[in-house]
């Protein structure tokens, strides 16, 4: 189960890296339609590294010398992750509410208290993550676990760079 939890905190955070690449970046006035295409963008895009990880798992499992033992710490390590990711996403969640049910002002207000230092925050909380997995996994699953993480990370700047946001004038 925590792996499909997993799958659904990776998802929604490439729709939330989908929505910073489009928040600010686009004269309209209504950006409804705008937000709602990027979250999809950055939601199928967080799919390669989902699936990747997937993969991965499923290479160290099939490679262990003890398979039984593999599934336990990995699940361990799964289990973590999702009180981590978790924990940090429902409060992104509540920004994000605030944030589009409110007026302008409040919506500028939710931006540079909350979703601006969240986002500052990510790859502390993807670093934790890892750490958290570190003191209980084997080196195979931290590893996993890493590029992972990495890979989520980069997936701002990737969608950033495809949809021509950080393109220098």
């Amino acid at each position: 189960m925590s792996f499909c939890v997993l799958w659904v905190l990776a998802t929604m955070d490439g729709g939330f890296a989908g929505f910073r690449n489009a928040a600010g970046r686009n004269a309209l006035i209504e950006k409804r339609t705008l937000y709602r295409m990027a979250i999809l963008h950055g939601m199928r895009a967080a799919q390669l590294p989902a699936a990747l990880t997937g993969v991965a798992v499923i290479a160290i499992v099939l490679t262990a010398s003890d398979r039984a033992a593999e599934v336990v710490a990995i699940g361990a390590a799964a289990r973590k992750l999702t009180c981590v990711y978790g924990a940090y996403a429902t409060l992104v969640l509540v920004a994000l509410a605030v944030y589009m049910i409110a007026w302008v002002e409040l919506r500028v207000l939710t931006t540079v208290i909350l979703l601006g230092p969240f986002t500052l925050l990510r790859p502390f909380v993807i670093a934790g993550g890892v750490i958290a997995v570190a003191r209980i996994s084997p080196v195979e699953v931290v590893a996993c676990a890493a590029i992972a993480g990495i890979s989520m990370i980069a997936l701002g700047p990737c969608l950033g760079r495809r949809s021509g946001h950080n393109k220098q004038s």
